[in-house]
Parts: structure tokens; sequence; C-alpha cells
């Protein structure tokens, strides 16, 4: 632990504690305005709430949302799907992150690398696209099974994130001095108890790009009631009463499982840290290109196998793919700028400073990410509508710039050097806004929400492409824009890879494993 010299300069204590007192003074500002956004959603769960008129036309019905939904015969079923996908996810992750995470202490340190890059390349193919190579790679009769969507969606969801706690367990002895044998378990535990902080909601881009009529009966979940009810009904009262239940079991959730987590978490990162001055930057750029090359390989291969075309041309019209591209990526960035700032401010309540301060910051943060954690509020979409910024890239911007994971990886930077210099600062922030830029390309939820225009953003665009060629009856022309619509996937996707394959290559290893845990569950 850091101890303060018994002789400090007047003015660096001065200094110090006015960093500390504005870093609290940002934290409790940012817990205000979450209290704000929940207590519009309290007020708008007692209204009979219209999307279209707004909270304040919308008449006041007191509990009579809460009773329909309570009443409802649909909420038993709501909830046993999404406890149980919830369980089975953290189940699944346990047990295939630990046999993984194993495996990858006795390979090589090249091979190592491989395989942790490449599937945190996997962590950042967007879900739409990730979604859409599922579906050629299986065909549509197991994704339209319920009992097999029961066990195959939560496995899914497993292998789409399960980047985050290899990676952690690749970098985890490759900092530390002293190896620790059981690393792979405790992080995979780790992993998949603050999984379970989140109860109430599932993977909501995962689902909502897989769910359909026939597999309702076992993939439907609060958070795709919430939204189905809220965005789609137009009944903002019931969604958000449905939000403040979730809200609630996650708030269990968080106060029985924030002690387990947080030894866990001292359990598994822990003990001197190798000197990180003799890093090799050229040393892990061929692994990621080799990594990015095989999984550029694995992602074409079922569309190649099925003799699908890969001409652009078949569209029948020139597609502008470049501009929707960069005005993303630049969206994108403006966001994650707002955010790593907004991060960088907040942590300084957790460095150098009292055990019990930092306590008492801590629970604060874990209330603030319990009450932002949920992915569908129709409160944010009203506020946003409020605010005239709905079906514009204001909108993403402003539901996108602030990420309690992003405040809790520039925690774990900083707490991990006592002393943190000029350079060190900038490498945590500029490491920390390109993760962040490429979580917020990647997130399809503002863009579903506010965007009228599905050629605005190119994941809209692609989500469009994919409904379109659906609905076309001609296997035939089906198969003949199948590969096409590939391609164009993975070339949407391409931005927060090279991202994230920057990150890796450039960042110190330290650094990155603190960045690669603020993934974030939507």
């Amino acid at each position: 632990m850091h101890q303060e010299p018994e002789s400090v300069h007047p003015d660096y204590r001065a200094r110090k504690d006015t960093r500390v007192s504005f870093s609290l003074i940002v934290l409790f500002a940012v817990l205000c305005v979450s209290i704000f956004l929940f207590g519009r959603e309290l007020i708008l769960s007692m209204k009979s709430g219209d999307v279209i008129r707004g909270l304040s036309a919308a008449p006041w019905v007191g509990f009579a949302n809460y009773q329909h939904l309570f009443s409802s015969p649909y909420l038993v079923r709501l909830v046993r799907n999404t406890f149980l996908f919830n369980l089975l996810f953290a189940g699944m992750s346990f047990v295939i992150v630990s046999l993984l995470g194993s495996l990858l202490e006795i390979l090589p340190k090249v091979l190592k690398e491989i395989v942790a890059v490449f599937f945190g390349l996997l962590l950042f193919l967007p879900v739409e696209v990730f979604a859409g190579w599922i579906i050629h790679l299986t065909g549509s009769i197991p994704l339209t099974s319920p009992v097999i969507m029961r066990y195959l969606h939560p496995f899914l969801c497993t292998v789409k994130y399960m980047g985050i706690p290899l990676m952690l367990i690749a970098l985890r002895n490759e900092i530390y001095a002293e190896k620790d044998g059981l690393a792979p378990v405790k992080i995979a535990g780790l992993y998949s108890l603050a999984s379970l902080v989140f109860l109430s909601s599932g993977f909501f881009t995962m689902t909502k790009a897989f769910y359909n009529p026939l597999t309702y009966e076992t993939m439907d979940m609060l958070d795709t009631y919430s939204y189905r009810s809220g965005l789609l009904e137009m009944n903002g009262g019931i969604s958000a009463a449905a939000g403040i239940f979730q809200t609630l079991i996650a708030l269990v959730s968080a106060a029985v499982l924030f002690v387990p987590i947080l030894a866990l978490f001292r359990s598994a990162f822990r003990g001197e840290r190798k000197d990180r001055n003799g890093e090799n930057i050229v040393g892990r750029l061929v692994p990621s290109l080799i990594a990015f090359v095989l999984f550029a390989a694995i992602y074409f291969l079922p569309y190649i196998n099925k003799g699908y075309s890969f001409d652009m041309g078949q569209f029948g019209q020139r597609m502008d793919f470049a501009s929707p591209v960069f005005s993303f990526v630049l969206v994108s960035s403006v966001s994650a700028l707002i955010a790593t700032a907004l991060a960088a401010a907040t942590s300084g309540a957790f460095a150098n400073t009292g055990r019990g301060l930092r306590i008492m910051a801590g629970i604060v943060l874990t209330l603030i990410t319990v009450l932002c954690a949920s992915p569908v509020r129709v409160s944010n979409y009203l506020l946003i509508k409020d605010m005239g910024f709905l079906n514009t890239y204001f909108g993403i911007i402003v539901s996108t710039c602030f990420s309690a994971a992003a405040v809790w990886a520039m925690i774990c930077m900083r707490r991990g050097e006592p002393t943190l210099t000029g350079k060190s600062f900038f490498q945590s922030v500029l490491a920390l806004f390109l993760i962040q830029t490429a979580l917020v390309y990647g997130n399809i939820i503002p863009q579903l929400f506010y965007l009228t225009q599905p050629n605005a953003t190119p994941l809209m665009t692609f989500r469009q492409l994919i409904t379109g060629m659906q609905s076309i009856g001609d296997v035939a022309s089906r198969k003949s824009l199948g590969g096409v619509i590939g391609l164009y996937g993975f070339l949407a996707s391409l931005p927060p890879m090279l991202l994230f394959l920057a990150v890796n290559i450039f960042l110190p290893e330290d650094k990155l494993m603190a960045v690669i845990s603020a993934g974030v569950k939507n």
C-alpha cells in the first residue's frame, strides 16, 4: 500500500486535497443525475405513460401499472426465463472459462496471446454481425426451437463475451511476479459473480438478435418485455414499472454479492508486479496480426463453404459505405471522450485516499452502476425526446456519454500505480477512450431507439439488409446476397476490432488488463 511521506510540501497536499474533493463532487453529481433518471422512471411507472404524449401529459394512475405487471400471466415466465438464463450463463461461463483459462496457462506465450486476442476480437464484433454469422453457420432450425434456444442462447452469449475473462487470465500471470495456479478459476468465478449482479437483465442485444415468436416461450425476458411494452406497444408506464422491478432485483443482487466479489477480486489480483519497462511492442504485433487473420478466415468460412458470392454489385446500386462508418466513428468518439473525461475525474476519489473514503465511494459507484445498468428505459427515451435530440446523433451521444464500467476500469489503472506519472495517465486515458469508442460504435441499442434512417449508421444498414434478405422468398436470391451481406457486416465491424487491436498492441499489459475489465452487459 502506498504511504504518503511524513514530510509533504503544503502546496502538494493542497492540490491533492483539491483533486480528491473535485472527484467526489463529480461522483456525487453523477449519482444525483442517476437518481434523477431513476426518479423519472419511478414517476412514469405511476402514470399512464404514453411515449407520444410524454411524461408531463400522462395522467396519474398510482400503482395500477404495478398491479397490471404483477397480475400478468406472463410475469412468472419472464422472471423464470431471466433468472434461468443468467444462472445458465454464469454456470457455463465458469466451467468453459476455467477450462480454457487453465489451457491458456500451459500454452507457450505466443499461442496464449493469439488465443486471447482472437476472443478479444470476438468480444468487439458487434452483436448484429455475430448473430448473422451464427445464422449462416447453424441454419434456422436450431434457432427456432424453444427447447434448444433455452441452452443455446446462454451458450452463444458465453462464447461471445468470454474474451473478457480469458484476456484477464492471459494477462494476470504476465503482470504479477508470483504466479497463481488458481487464477483461471478465480477470474472465471469473479466474472460469473459479476454477471449475477445484474440478475434481472439478460444480454438484450443478443436476445433481440435471436428471438422470434417461436422462441418467446424460453427467450422472452424482462428486458425484451420492457422494450416491447414501452417502445413497440407505446405503454411507457408498464415498461417503467418493469424497469423499476428490474432495478430493485439488481440492488438486492449487488448488496448480496458485493463483498464476495470484492474478496475474490483482491485474491485474484494482488502481489508484486513485474517491471514493465521492457515490453516488446513488435512481439505483441505478430500474435495480434495472426489472430486477426485467423478470425477473418473463420468468419468467412461458412459463407465460402455455401458458395456465396461477395460481389457487392449485387445490391443493384452503389452503397455509400465509407460515409456512415466515418460519421459513426466520429459520433462514438465524441461520446467516448466525454465518458473518459468523467471516468478520469471520478476515479480520483479512489486513488491515494483513506480506506473509509474509498469504501464509501465504492458503494456510491456500485449504486450508480446498478441504476444505470438497464439497457431499456423509456424515461431515457422521453428525456431525449424532451431535449429535442430524438432521431439525431445527439441522442446517441447523450445516452452513451457515461459508462460506469469505464470508471471501474480507470480506478483499476490508477490503483495499480501509487504514483501516476503524466505519461502513464495519458496512456490510461487514451486506451480507455479507444475502447469506449469501440463499445459505443458496437452498441445497437441507442441506434435502434433514436434513428429512423437505417442508412445513417453501418450497423443499422446491416440490420436492414438482414431483415430484407429474410423476407426474400426465393432461396437462390437469398443465397446470392448472403455472402455480400456477410462481407458488409465484417467491413462495418472493422472500426471497433481495429481499435481493440491498437490498444492490445501499444498499451502496457497492466493497463490493458484494467481496460478490458470494462466489458458491458447490454
